[in-house]
C-alpha cells in the first residue's frame, strides 16, 4: 500500500513541476501608464506608471501596437501620435523582460487630434 501512495505522490509532483515549467514562460508583465518618450530609431519607449519609476520597453518586429478599436500602428506613427497627445497618451504594455509583445493605446487624445493622425493599415 505504501508503495502505491509514494508512487502516486511522486507522479503528481512531477506533473505539477512540468505544468509550472510550461506555464511560467507564458506569464508576462503588464505595465499601465503614460508614454514619456519614444525613440523610433532605437525601437524603445519610456512609460511612466502611476506608481514607481519610469520603465524603458523595447519594441521588435513581433510587437503589436494597436488602439482599443483594433487598428494597428508602426512605432514611427505612435511617435507622431504621442507628439500630438503632448505627453498624455495612456498605454497598457504587455512585456517580458522589457520587450513588448503588445502595446494598447488607451487614450489621452482628443478626437480631432487623433483624426489628424491616420492609423496605418495592418498588412493583409
Amino acid at each position: 500500500m505504501k508503495l502505491k501512495s509514494t508512487f502516486a505522490l511522486r507522479a503528481l509532483s512531477a506533473v505539477a513541476v512540468a505544468g509550472a515549467l510550461l506555464i511560467a514562460p507564458v506569464i508576462a508583465d503588464e505595465l499601465k501608464g503614460v508614454i514619456k518618450s519614444i525613440n523610433a530609431d532605437a525601437n524603445t519607449l519610456v512609460v511612466t506608471p502611476a506608481e514607481g519609476e519610469d520603465v524603458t520597453v523595447t519594441v521588435n518586429e513581433k510587437t503589436v501596437i494597436e488602439n482599443v478599436k483594433g487598428k494597428t500602428f508602426e512605432l514611427s506613427k505612435l511617435a507622431k501620435i504621442q507628439e500630438k497627445a503632448k505627453g498624455k497618451l495612456k498605454v497598457e504594455v504587455t512585456h517580458e523582460k522589457g520587450v513588448a509583445s503588445k502595446i494598447l493605446l488607451k487614450g489621452g487624445m482628443r478626437k480631432k487630434a487623433a483624426a489628424k493622425v491616420a492609423p496605418e493599415k495592418a498588412p493583409s
